[in-house]
């Protein structure tokens, strides 16, 4: 979800919570589990995907600091739509079904942001999917490196495996994009690491007309 919650909120999701944490390529849980809580991420990445018929792990989206994930087991009953992996050491705040259920019901406020929040993230999947069929890869990648630095972090500790996963490419087109962005001056790269070197030429990136 990106719609963070507003600090009166986010205090009472703390409240309610329970507070856990993950190591890097630890499961947080796994597609099919019955399981209606809804969890604040405090810090770090989590990773979303799913397994196709053959085994291949499809990348989906990435939640970080300040995001909720979980709304849609939440609100239908249905079982968890996809795999949840720490992608970095990850602390979170998991609050269970009954009790978001009294959150919401006394406070409006929590109520209305997480419906807004079901609406944010609906509107970002569309725009996956969009990207997938008229953007480049470069295009793709800088989209998700000036996401991940909207936080103000401008030194990102992904590996090319990483984005590889995460954007459904191949190592080949991800080094690819990765020298257009260094050619460009937009990113510099060094061992499991991307320096942003301006987020708003980035973010302008992925916007161009012409394809690289």
């Amino acid at each position: 979800m990106m719609f963070e919650a507003p600090p009166h909120v986010r205090l009472d999701l703390i409240a309610a919570g329970t507070d856990l944490s993950f190591v890097r390529g630890q499961s947080i849980h796994q597609e099919g589990d019955q399981d209606r809580s809804l969890s604040l991420i405090v810090s770090g990445r989590v990773r979303f995907s799913r397994t196709d018929r053959d085994g291949t792990e499809i990348s989906v989206s990435v939640l970080t600091k300040g995001e909720v994930f979980g709304e849609i087991p939440f609100l239908t009953g249905l079982p968890r739509t996809h795999d949840a992996t720490a992608e970095t050491a990850v602390r979170l705040i998991r609050v269970p079904y009954a009790l978001m259920r009294e959150l919401i019901a006394r406070n409006p406020d929590a109520r209305e942001w997480l419906m807004v929040g079901v609406g944010h993230a609906l509107a970002k999947a569309l725009d996956l999917l969009d990207s997938q069929w008229r953007q480049s890869a470069s295009q793709r990648l800088a989209g998700m490196l000036s996401e991940a630095c909207k936080s103000g972090e401008m030194r990102l500790a992904l590996r090319q495996s990483d984005i590889a996963l995460r954007l459904n490419l191949s190592r080949k087109a991800v080094n690819s994009a990765l020298k257009m962005l260094a050619e460009q001056r937009l990113v510099k790269t060094g061992y499991g690491e991307i320096r942003i070197l301006d987020q708003s030429a980035l973010q302008a990136f992925v916007n161009y007309p012409l394809s690289y």
